[in-house]
């Protein structure tokens, strides 16, 4: 009876969630490396070489996660658009006034939970565009449709969607990273952002 528990003990199916996980971790490595390598430098002038001994990872080990540098970076930007696209389609059904925090408040979560993605959607190169193009169009949809609810109603400062989805495109990033380490960060982001985009401020 022993000697059935220990097989079954050593099985190699009790071994998955261990390689699972650990596969869960070097994924993860390599993608904290390369996040942080392109978001210095842009996608351009980062090599897989480059992230290999950033990550202390060997070339074959990459190959099997990823199949080019694009599919790396498209591994850290997807998430973040889909959880983006997921809060603004939410926040779509929201009353009118709740609209333009809302905005400001889905990127300032974004950052939370997916800065990496965010800083390197900011030195985003041409040659990714293929491999996020779904997601990028899905998160575009739902941030025009909430402002396009909001220039119906009559918030946005410029009175145009078109107009106020440049600037969250130019701004909302950038200002993210420089409120990152300041101790009240989270409310002047809020305060900048909708200074820019809200008529009623």
């Amino acid at each position: 009876m022993t000697g059935s528990v220990a097989k079954i003990a050593s099985s190699p199916a009790s071994h998955r969630p261990r390689t699972a996980a650990r596969r869960e971790q070097i994924r993860e490595r390599l993608l904290v490396a390369g996040g942080r390598l392109i978001a210095e430098r842009g996608v351009s002038q980062v090599s897989v070489e480059d992230i290999l001994a950033a990550a202390d990872i060997s070339r074959r080990t990459f190959y099997s996660y990823f199949g080019n540098k694009y599919e790396l970076v498209a591994g850290l930007i997807n998430p973040a658009l889909a959880a983006g696209a997921d809060m603004l389609e939410a926040l779509v059904e929201q009353p009118a006034e709740a609209l333009l925090p809302g905005v400001v408040d889905c990127y300032r979560r974004l950052w939370a939970l997916h800065s990496d993605g965010l800083t390197v959607i900011a030195a985003l190169d041409p040659a990714v565009m293929p491999y996020i193009e779904s997601g990028h169009r899905k998160f575009g949809s739902a941030l025009k449709a909430v402002l396009e609810r909001a220039e119906h109603a009559g918030l946005l400062r410029n009175n145009d969607a078109t107009c106020s989805f440049r600037i969250i495109s130019r701004t909302a990033v950038p200002l993210l990273k420089i409120y990152a380490d300041h101790p009240n960060g989270s409310a002047l982001y809020r305060d900048a952002m909708l200074a820019l985009l809200s008529e009623t401020i």
